[in-house]
């Protein structure tokens, strides 16, 4: 019996330190690319590498219904002087068709939600306190999609432009935006 737990031990020990020098082996969690930039007031914006789960860890989400498609990314983007936290939603009644533009959710009601599946496309100022929150909500944009592809995971590019304004109308303009190949979560509802 003895002889038993000593060598579980040994086994877990070893798994243990051999999942320590890689990341790739990581029981919890991996980083993945997942790239999103744009240009705000002539200054880059650009994401860091992002720590996802390995299990239902894919946060970005593209579903596919009988009536149209969903998308959604969430990502922050960085510059020497600010970050913003970049919220990007499409809602089609088209199936998704890979060189075409689509309208981004954008904010409707005067409390800037929209009742959307996937609420309004927004950029998030000042997210390190959360009692300072800037929601800067989106009056205008697009996205179009240039790649979909599947391999062990699903992953989606595409370039995107919005203009957003916060409540005291002040516009901000994102301009060359580009993601991917971002890994999503996806779903075809009509299988």
């Amino acid at each position: 019996m003895k002889l038993r737990i000593i060598a579980l031990l040994i086994s877990c020990c070893i798994l243990l330190m051999s999942m320590s020098e890689c990341e790739k082996n990581n029981l919890v969690h991996h980083t993945v690319e997942n790239p999103v930039s744009c240009i705000i007031d002539d200054v880059i914006y650009e994401s860091s590498p992002e720590v996802i789960l390995n299990v239902g860890g894919d946060i970005h989400h593209l579903i596919e219904h009988d009536w149209g498609f969903a998308f959604d990314i969430r990502r922050r983007i960085n510059s020497k002087l600010k970050s913003y936290i970049l919220y990007l939603n499409v809602e089609s009644r088209e199936p998704l068709e890979i060189g075409k533009r689509y309208p981004i959710v954008i904010s409707k009601g005067e409390d800037g939600t929209t009742g959307e599946y996937l609420g309004p496309s927004s950029l998030l100022d000042n997210f390190t306190d959360t009692s300072n929150w800037i929601y800067h909500y989106a009056i205008s944009g697009w996205v179009e999609f240039t790649d979909f592809s599947q391999g062990n995971h699903y992953y989606v590019s595409g370039i995107f432009e919005m203009e957003c304004i916060d409540h005291d109308d002040s516009p901000i303009i994102l301009r060359n935006g580009q993601f991917g190949p971002v890994r999503v979560y996806y779903d075809n509802m009509n299988d």
